[in-house]
């Protein structure tokens, strides 16, 4: 599966590259909102995207995703260092598919993968 992690902390992009390309998924990274948008006509099957970073928030980019008919139907997974159940009613109202905790466990991330791939 090709992957896009967005983050702004450069440890997090290259852990989630490791333990994503380390279960055989293609994985494209950036370090900004504004910098993933340029990465979209790559036509992930799936994002990871921080809920807190400048300029525009997860939030405020998955928004911007659901509401462009380019993007709208891409799977996106929220990743915090502050997971609470208020931000994960969120995301979910906003259209994500699940929200993760940071720091990032293969585990949560393989198991985001197998629900996008099932449909569930």
């Amino acid at each position: 599966m090709k992957i896009l992690v967005i983050d702004d902390d450069i440890m997090i992009l290259k852990m989630a590259d490791f333990l994503l390309g380390k279960a055989g998924h293609e994985v494209i990274t950036a370090e900004s909102a504004e910098a993933a948008e340029e990465l979209l006509p790559e036509n992930p099957e799936l994002i990871f995207a921080d809920n807190m970073m400048p300029q525009m928030s997860g939030l405020e980019l998955l928004e911007k995703l659901r509401s462009d008919e380019r993007t709208k139907d891409i799977p996106v997974c929220m990743m915090s260092g502050t997971l609470s159940q208020e931000l994960i009613s969120s995301v979910v109202k906003f259209g994500a598919v699940g929200c993760i905790g940071k720091p990032l466990q293969q585990m949560d991330m393989l198991r985001i993968i197998e629900g996008v791939r099932t449909g569930g």
